[in-house]
């Protein structure tokens, strides 16, 4: 007898279950392909012995979709518990982040409702993967190919792309957007870009994306490409993230050669989050020679971040050599004496 079916039994027998003993059931109850737990299991709903639903309001069934399953166990789960119950998420979801396909296609197969939404939808949540092959799986099972004629087919195509490829979560992100993020791959992004044709490109901005995460230069040059814009509201652009989260010369150098202003503020330049984040001397020889201004403020001077920040004196002296003014003060009056 495994573990978790010999710790599954010990907890199940007590008379009185506690919350510890809930979390172990559980716990174990997910591990239903162990030996010996699906009979263990059957045992407790015949005999009514536990309430399989946490305080969080999770079937067993949530917690059979995160891990992988056989389909007999599977099946066991929708015999005894509701396929859309819901934490505010359902199993569905659940299977969705942990990427188990099978019990993805499983649960979508036997009807399970794709039009719920939390703060996301499915399709918000299948895109932060990043997982192509679980993505279309997902957009698939909303598509409008089953529709009974032309008109229905168009109707159903444009509700399920405003629903699921332009609906924005409370972070003001779509499904395309956290593909941009998270995708290590430029077929995902290209894959939902070709299908979204409600896209109002003012809607979306490529400022958002996280420089240190799958985000490749090829996913950068494919929005920009299609005229995304790289100007976010703040002011703020792809150049001052790129300055801000990452050390990547080449694409800071690309950034610069598409003309994207080295001086462009949002409160600070990229040259100013440069001085907060960075320590490296290459960039911040080639943003000044391509003409970021060392004497600019956003309260201090770049020098005085330098200072602040304790950058190696070798970077300070790049600054000074491009013309970085000691006799500014910042806006609590205080001067570099060196």
């Amino acid at each position: 007898m495994s573990y978790q079916v010999k710790t599954l039994k010990e907890h199940s027998e007590k008379p009185n279950i506690s919350n510890n003993d809930q979390h172990w059931i559980f716990k174990c109850a997910a591990h239903l392909t162990k030996d010996g737990a699906l009979t263990v299991i059957q045992n407790m709903i015949e005999k009514k012995s536990f309430k399989f639903s946490s305080k969080k309001n999770n079937t067993l069934l949530h917690y059979i979709c995160k891990l992988p399953q056989t389909d007999e166990v599977l099946q066991f789960g929708l015999k005894h518990f509701d396929i859309n119950s819901k934490n505010g998420e359902t199993p569905l979801f659940y299977a969705i982040k942990k990427q188990i396909i099978p019990n993805v296609i499983f649960l979508l197969s036997k009807g399970a409702d794709t039009s719920i939404k939390t703060n996301d939808t499915i399709l918000h949540i299948a895109a932060r993967t990043g997982n192509k092959e679980l993505v279309k799986i997902v957009f698939e099972k909303n598509s409008s190919l089953t529709a009974t004629n032309f008109v229905n087919f168009i109707f159903h195509l444009l509700f399920d792309l405003f629903n699921y490829l332009y609906y924005k979560n409370k972070k003001g992100y779509t499904p395309f957007d956290y593909a941009c993020i998270n995708s290590k791959s430029i077929d995902l992004v290209k894959m939902l870009y070709s299908e979204d044709i409600l896209k109002d490109k003012k809607g979306f901005n490529l400022s958002y994306i996280n420089t240190d995460s799958g985000s490749s230069t090829e996913i950068i040059n494919f929005l920009i490409s299609k005229n995304f814009d790289c100007k976010m509201k703040d002011g703020s652009t792809l150049l001052h993230s790129y300055c801000q989260k990452s050390r990547d010369l080449q694409m800071i150098k690309y950034l610069i050669e598409l003309g994207l202003d080295v001086n462009e503020q949002n409160g600070n330049t990229p040259l100013h989050l440069l001085c907060q984040n960075n320590k490296e001397k290459d960039i911040f020889t080639y943003l000044i020679n391509s003409g970021a201004d060392v004497n600019l403020q956003n309260g201090n001077t770049p020098l005085h971040l330098c200072f602040w920040y304790s950058l190696p004196f070798e970077i300070i002296q790049v600054l000074l050599n491009a013309g970085a003014d000691l006799s500014i003060e910042n806006n609590v009056k205080i001067k570099i004496k060196i």
